[in-house]
């Protein structure tokens, strides 16, 4: 409601304008696919525009005006986000969720119904290299933690599973709860 919000509210239903978006594109395949559908249906004259960026590039497509706005996933350890805006943005949580740890049944984390990241840091790690981009939420969490040396990145969805069922390392994935609302 808040997109429809800040750009409708003194549209006229006859608008003809395109909505450039900068977003990494796990936000458009997930939290925002309801929202955009809802906006394609109430606003037909509205085009969206959306140019895939890495948070960092986001950020400064914000800054230098590029954009009308940006969607990307920060990490957060506790109440606060482990990323500064400068004073012309206005940063306004669209979605928060936990992340689900994937592990083999063999693992010493596997059967918890939580665990805690200072634990699964002591684990080998495994993500595909979608999450491999410098600025992603990933990166964020491996520099807070210091799992550089801890860390593989996998660009083959099979060795990626088989590293996980064979037990050589974990994930940790967006919660499947959160992406299905």
């Amino acid at each position: 409601n808040e997109m429809e919000t800040h750009f409708t509210h003194k549209a006229p239903a006859n608008l003809n304008e395109t909505l450039t978006i900068a977003l990494v594109p796990s936000v458009k395949n997930t939290y925002l696919s309801k929202v955009i559908t809802y906006f394609y249906k109430n606003y037909p004259n509205i085009k969206l525009c959306f140019l895939y960026q890495d948070n960092l590039k986001i950020l400064d497509s914000i800054t230098n005006n590029e954009v009308d706005m940006g969607f990307f996933n920060l990490l957060s350890i506790g109440p606060n986000y482990i990323q500064n805006f400068p004073s012309n943005v206005i940063f306004t949580p669209f979605a928060k969720h936990s992340c689900d740890l994937i592990t083999s049944i063999d693992s010493p984390l596997s059967g918890y119904s939580s665990v805690s990241m200072k634990t699964v840091a002591k684990f080998p790690l495994v993500f595909t290299t979608d999450y491999a981009n410098e600025n992603s939420c990933y990166q964020a969490l491996i520099k807070y933690y210091n799992l550089t040396n801890n860390v593989t990145f996998i660009d083959t969805p099979a060795l990626y599973s088989q590293m996980i069922i064979d037990n050589l390392a974990n994930s940790i994935v967006p919660s499947r709860a959160a992406l299905s609302k």
